[in-house]
């Protein structure tokens, strides 16, 4: 098998989830570009086994990978090479907490595509910048830096970025106690995700929605949404999502007396969570159910 189609390989299982074989095969086609002196074929399979990194969550060692991108990309002139590494070491210093470095990085991201008018790059580079904001608690920062992502995906007709985006803008708004003006957004979101077909997009801007009423008490609205959420969820192979409409429809259940109900929802919500291996929800779950049991003390005798 030649190092592009290791390289392919890859890419391929990356996509499957399958991140031991992928860092395998992206690991044999860095070592044979490096051994042949092929430099295409090794900033390619590097760039390969740095996104595999990444999404195993091994944060510093992608970095070290997309130094070397940065490094390689500026020794040869190539200036959109250079401004993709910039992005994606952004979001590897993001995921390490190191918001300020990300946010140097998302801003000469966001120089380069505003140069040569590169609404995708430039989109992910607000989307950075404003994450940096909201991590830090500049929430309004984080919402201007969000609108100017929607308003590139909106003139560029980038449907799928503006689903992101929408849910950004909402995520702002949220915190700066907006919640009328968030579920707006969040609605807007909604269109565009169903759209285009995007399920995760939807269940997140119906949960959103289910949130945002809550936050009202409005809790017959919050119920309707998140059950919404939880017929789409139901359908999607990530249990987190089906465990996070569990969880909502449980709150807005209990805030409407019926605890029963609630109940019922908690536990589906806890065994969700334990079959992802998410075991602060597990606890999350656990503790809810605890506080609608009835005690002891309270039980007639």
């Amino acid at each position: 098998m030649s190092g592009w189609d290791l390289v392919q390989l890859a890419r391929h299982l990356s996509e499957q989830d399958d991140f031991a074989n992928a860092r395998a095969h992206a690991q044999q086609a860095l070592a044979d570009a490096t051994a042949r002196g092929n430099t295409q074929l090794e900033r390619a399979a590097r760039g390969v086994l740095a996104h595999i990194l990444f999404r195993s969550c091994e944060f510093v060692a992608a970095l070290e990978h997309y130094e070397i991108l940065l490094a390689q990309a500026r020794e040869s002139g190539d200036r959109q090479a250079r401004a993709e590494a910039h992005g994606d070491m952004g979001w590897a210093c993001f995921a390490l907490e190191r918001h300020d470095d990300a946010a140097r990085h998302f801003a000469r991201l966001i120089r380069w595509a505003s140069e040569v008018r590169n609404a995708p790059a430039l989109c992910r580079g607000f989307a950075g910048a404003g994450s940096c904001a909201f991590a830090t608690r500049a929430y309004g920062t984080a919402l201007e830096l969000y609108s100017a992502q929607l308003q590139t995906a909106r003139d560029a007709g980038l449907d799928t970025a503006a689903t992101v985006a929408h849910r950004n803008v909402a995520a702002a708004q949220a915190a700066l106690g907006q919640h009328a003006s968030c579920a707006e957004s969040l609605r807007r979101s909604l269109e565009f995700a169903q759209r285009t077909r995007d399920k995760v997009g939807e269940a997140l801007a119906l949960g959103g929605l289910g949130y945002s009423y809550f936050c009202l008490q409005n809790y017959t609205e919050s119920l309707r949404w998140y059950e919404k959420q939880l017929g789409v969820a139901r359908g999607l192979a990530v249990p987190w999502y089906k465990a996070a409409a569990c969880c909502g429809v449980a709150n807005a259940l209990s805030k409407l007396g019926r605890e029963a109900e609630a109940s019922q929802y908690f536990l589906e919500q806890l065994l969700a969570c334990s079959a992802s291996g998410d075991f602060r929800g597990v606890l999350v779950a656990q503790q809810m159910l605890a506080r609608l049991q009835p005690s002891e003390a309270s039980t007639p005798q």
